[in-house]
């Protein structure tokens, strides 16, 4: 696709924002089966393990309706639904997956999916202000914004809810703990 007009921007991010959705609904069952690992060590870390992975399931369950919306914008626009490679997602994939390979230490995995999760929410987001930055000086119909307004606010919610159990007394106490454990440097 070559890039002339302020449209073929919006829909090359379109498409940017389609790989991300439809790629996202496999990333977060792959997150939320790595982040159910019971952990081996001494680290309690349940009640925020569990809590992210409701929010892992609660917002796969969102970004399927993302897919559909971003489909709706496609049809208001008049062009057929079609994904294109998105390096930072890609990016940010395969480092989660050598992160599986070499963690050694169970505990450790709530703070990395914690921080994982809320770049791919804040890659998301940077995907939908531009689009609708763009959408806006397109003038396209209420429609195709709508649904790129209601799939920022439910990233803006999820990250939200990730940074809130980041920010959870429990998780604290278990970096604490880990901190005790790991030898001085």
């Amino acid at each position: 696709m070559n890039i002339e007009t302020l449209h073929d921007l919006f829909t090359y991010r379109l498409q940017s924002a389609y790989a991300v959705e439809t790629e996202l609904v496999d990333v977060l069952d792959e997150l939320a089966t790595a982040a159910d690992v019971d952990a081996l060590d001494d680290v309690a870390d349940s009640s925020v393990r569990a809590d992210l992975l409701d929010a892992f399931e609660t917002h796969r369950e969102e970004t399927e309706t993302h897919v559909e919306r971003v489909e709706t914008v496609f049809e208001v626009i008049e062009r057929r639904p079609e994904t294109r490679d998105v390096p930072m997602l890609d990016g940010l994939v395969d480092e989660t997956q050598r992160f599986n390979n070499i963690v050694l230490n169970d505990a450790l995995r709530v703070p990395y999916y914690l921080n994982a999760a809320a770049t791919a929410e804040e890659l998301e987001i940077r995907l939908y202000d531009q689009l609708l930055e763009l959408a806006a000086a397109l003038d396209l119909p209420e429609e195709a914004t709508d649904a790129l307004e209601a799939n920022r606010s439910d990233d803006q919610e999820a990250l939200d809810r990730l940074e809130a159990l980041a920010a959870a007394d429990e998780l604290t106490a278990a970096f604490e703990e880990l901190a005790a454990q790991s030898p001085e440097t």
